[in-house]
């Protein structure tokens, strides 16, 4: 339940002690020993930055992590951080076994082309608005929208494997992260956009792959990026290890926008009570769709939440009563 709850803690922490060490074995032939301690009752090893009364110090225990790295695999990793950062470069995990694979739009390196990348489950006023400025500041034919191809796997055995939730009590709480198919997102968005922007549904990791790749091009491709996604420090660790390659397009935060989490739960309540509130949610979240096909999606998106919802408390219910 911890790790669940504080994954992506978790992951950033993993992260930043890898670059750590990595920035240790770069710096080492440069640094003097200025400090000599003990942690834990034995040798430590690593380097301090101070900046006025800031400091930061990556440290470890010398004589543990010998041991830890004793044998097999650990001492190719230690042997790797090593090398050059051009090499110890963190690949992104990513479902194309082969960069080289990876498909439009990251089949080539385009610099100055601007990429929106998102769930879009559902895509709501803010998603459209956001694109809608981007084309405006970089224009329709550089511009590239990304919609994730994850989607609930309706012919699933177990809930874990329908994929419209990371957590089991999610399900419980009927709260979908992923319940709309890729195809009929990618309808909405082409309803919205018209002919404006190019549309993809493709892994959002497969971005930084794309990146990785390149890493020998020059120029730069723009991430579109909301105000309130740059306050939340989302995409700090993308743009500090990409800056060289990636160059963020801010986009200020619509007035009064609908979050995805408010258009589920609209969703939910239409369902169960037919709530008139929820009704206008669900209309002010798809107002950006022309009146004559509106009803028409918001009916399909209702359809979708509908099909997740009896599906996902089904596998619920025979989970229990396996127990």
């Amino acid at each position: 339940l911890l790790l669940e709850q504080h994954s992506a803690d978790l992951e950033k922490l993993c992260r930043a002690y890898f670059n750590g060490v990595q920035i240790h074995y770069l710096l080492q032939p440069h640094l003097k020993d200025a400090y000599r301690s003990k942690l834990g009752g034995g040798k430590i090893e690593g380097f301090m930055l101070k900046l006025g009364e800031i400091q930061v110090k990556f440290v470890d225990r010398l004589d543990f992590t010998m041991t830890n790295f004793a044998g097999g695999e650990c001492r190719h990793y230690r042997a790797a951080l090593a090398r050059p950062a051009e090499y110890t470069q963190v690949k992104p995990r990513s479902r194309f076994r082969e960069l080289e694979q990876l498909p439009k739009p990251y089949d080539r390196w385009r610099p100055g082309a601007a990429f929106v990348i998102g769930k879009h489950q559902p895509p709501h006023t803010g998603h459209i608005a956001m694109i809608r400025a981007a084309i405006g500041q970089n224009g329709a034919k550089n511009l590239y929208v990304v919609s994730s191809d994850k989607q609930p796997n309706l012919r699933a055995k177990t809930w874990s494997e329908l994929g419209a939730a990371p957590r089991r009590r999610d399900l419980e709480n009927r709260d979908y992260h992923y319940f709309l198919p890729a195809r009929l997102r990618k309808e909405i968005l082409r309803e919205a956009l018209g002919k404006s922007g190019r549309i993809y549904m493709i892994s959002p990791t497969a971005f930084r792959s794309y990146l990785s790749r390149n890493s020998d091009q020059d120029g730069k491709v723009k991430l579109v990026i909301g105000t309130k996604e740059i306050e939340a420090g989302r995409f700090d660790s993308d743009i500090i290890r990409y800056g060289s390659h990636l160059e963020p397009l801010v986009i200020p935060m619509q007035k009064e926008g609908i979050s995805g989490t408010q258009v589920r739960d609209a969703i939910k309540r239409v369902v169960d009570s037919g709530d008139f509130e929820a009704d206008l949610i669900l209309q002010r979240a798809f107002e950006y769709l022309p009146e004559q096909s509106r009803n028409r999606i918001i009916s399909k998106v209702v359809e979708a939440w509908c099909k997740v919802d009896a599906k996902a408390q089904r596998l619920l219910r025979q989970s229990k009563r396996s127990k």
